[in-house]
């Protein structure tokens, strides 16, 4: 077995537990003040332009489903060890960008199915705040619907597209 290897300190680099946090563990808002990666991303990320910040999150967002399905491909032929605990897909993205639509999507379903309707709720109306200058922002939100409409929160559905045509009354998609 290997030594740890050192910090920039001279000090070994021992996970903490705070490393390996996750949705599961807390949720989106408590996570991004709690994990060190996200921390720093947050941190390098604060002072870039908005597109540095978009390209950065678009990146990171495609990075973790891709090594995500190519990890369980591995998995499912035996070919792979069981993944340690990770940030899952839409988190780093949503910490470096916090209006990306789609980690906006992808964090708050993982929130709804987490049980905490309330967070999930907070970033789905956070998607039908933003800016109409996206391009697939009507069909994110629409994504957003049916994923409420498929969990039969119909309260919660017609509260997020009421919120999008309140903000974007002239999108005809809406």
């Amino acid at each position: 077995m290997r030594a740890p290897r050192q910090s920039r300190t001279g000090r070994p680099n021992v996970r903490r537990r705070s490393d390996q946090l996750t949705l599961r563990d807390l949720p989106f808002t408590q996570l991004v003040r709690s994990h060190p990666a996200l921390i720093e991303a947050r941190r390098h990320y604060a002072d870039k332009s908005p597109a540095e910040r978009r390209a950065a999150a678009q990146w990171e967002y495609d990075d973790a489903i891709a090594t995500g399905l190519f990890s369980e491909a591995l998995q499912r032929v035996g070919r792979g060890d069981p993944p340690e605990p990770r940030l899952d897909a839409g988190v780093l993205a949503l910490a470096i960008e916090p209006l990306f639509a789609p980690a906006l999507l992808t964090v708050g379903s993982l929130e709804y199915q987490l049980d905490r309707v309330d967070a999930a709720m907070e970033l789905f109306l956070r998607l039908a705040a933003l800016p109409a200058d996206g391009p697939e922002l009507a069909e994110v939100i629409d994504q957003a619907g049916d994923f409420l409409l498929d969990r039969n929160d119909f309260g919660n559905a017609l509260r997020l597209y009421e919120t999008a045509v309140a903000h974007h009354a002239e999108t005809a998609a809406l």
